[in-house]
């Protein structure tokens, strides 16, 4: 047998005829023969080899090192996703189509390995709030600057006497307030590490002035007090506790004039204040007195019985208090309504009047009477008489 083409021949691909001749050893008895048959030749797929990459990180775009698949026979080779891409995290699928420049002989090819894409880090750079601060300032304004995955950076308050809204960190006391700043991730993304900040609080200063005082020749000192100034955050003086020193070079002997009140902080306590002093002074002054003096404006008639407007006057430097009226008479006629009370009397010259009457039997019209008039007042008592006409 004579084969065409011969054993050993390599075909191209397609539909390919084979021959066969025989030629016999008995070329008397017999002739020789031929015969065809059809082979086909499939096209070779060509074996595409790519390695699984190595993770890479979220932001790093596909290069040679990840798109490195190669064949053994000539063509081009065209990714999915292309050179150049940034893929998002995640395990990400590339694939690979080879193109043969033989055509006739080969298909093309597709391959796909899987990329895992880690999440990208992100940091946040937090400023330093001023340091340190005064107890009762408005609230500090906290600014950072967060990463790359867009999210808000928020804070929270880790240590210390505060509290946060917002980006606004409001202080409620003296002492050392930690402030920690953070930033969440997304699909890209991890959280960012938390960055902290620590700023100081010192105490505000409450200013402690004692007040004036005064007191009379030959007394005891009054009671002491002292007002507070410089409240902040809405506090009252109920956040104070204990009560300031006092003390005075005045003694109940001390003459008439002006002496120094020294303050000190005693036992005063504020959680959020320091103090500061400022002295007050202690007057000592004579004792007030009290002179009270009467008049009389009279009307009426002997016909009609007398009236009586009966003015009393305290014209001492002090106040005279519970004036009563409890006598008065014209001649030898007593007043009504008495006892009259005439409440308080201013010193400098306070008054109060009251009205009285009298009969007509006090006296004839024209005649000279005498005027009589008593009463008392807290610590004492006064009278006065004097002569007056009827009219």
């Amino acid at each position: 047998f004579a084969y065409t083409p011969a054993s050993g021949t390599v075909l191209g691909a397609g539909s390919q005829t084979l021959s066969v001749t025989f030629t016999p050893t008995d070329t008397t008895n017999y002739t020789t023969a031929t015969k065809t048959v059809t082979l086909v030749v499939n096209k070779v797929t060509p074996t595409i080899t790519w390695a699984t990459p190595a993770a890479i990180t979220y932001g790093t775009a596909l290069g040679a090192t990840q798109l490195n698949a190669s064949t053994t026979v000539a063509g081009s080779l065209a990714y999915t996703p292309a050179l150049g891409t940034v893929l998002a995290a995640g395990s990400q699928t590339l694939s690979v189509t080879f193109t043969p420049t033989d055509t006739t002989d080969y298909t093309t090819a597709t391959k796909t390995v899987t990329l895992v894409v880690n999440q990208a880090s992100q940091a946040i750079t937090f400023n330093p709030p001023t340091s340190p601060v005064i107890y009762g300032v408005r609230p500090v304004t906290l600014t950072a600057t967060g990463g790359a995955s867009g999210n808000p950076v928020g804070f929270t308050v880790m240590s210390g006497p505060g509290s946060i809204s917002g980006n606004f960190l409001t202080i409620t006391g003296v002492g050392s307030v930690t402030v920690k700043a953070n930033q969440a991730g997304n699909a890209n993304y991890t959280a960012a590490p938390s960055v902290s900040q620590a700023l100081i609080v010192n105490p505000a200063t409450l200013t402690v002035t004692a007040n004036n005082i005064s007191q009379v020749v030959g007394t005891a000192s009054p009671a002491y007090s002292a007002i507070y100034i410089g409240f902040v955050n809405g506090d009252t003086a109920a956040v104070v506790g204990g009560s300031p020193a006092y003390s005075t070079t005045a003694t109940a002997a001390s003459p008439v004039g002006l002496y120094p009140i020294t303050i000190t902080q005693g036992t005063l306590t504020a959680a959020n204040y320091n103090f500061t002093f400022v002295n007050g002074t202690l007057a000592v002054v004579a004792a007030p007195t009290i002179v009270i003096t009467t008049t009389a404006t009279i009307t009426g008639s002997a016909t009609t019985g007398y009236t009586a407007k009966v003015t009393v006057k305290n014209t001492g430097t002090g106040a005279a208090t519970n004036v009563v009226l409890t006598t008065a008479t014209l001649g030898s006629a007593a007043g009504s309504v008495l006892p009259a009370s005439l409440g308080t009397l201013a010193g400098g010259g306070g008054t109060s009047s009251v009205t009285l009457t009298f009969p007509g039997s006090t006296g004839s019209d024209g005649a000279a009477v005498v005027e009589k008039f008593a009463g008392a007042y807290t610590g004492g008592s006064f009278s006065a008489s004097s002569r007056g006409v009827l009219p």
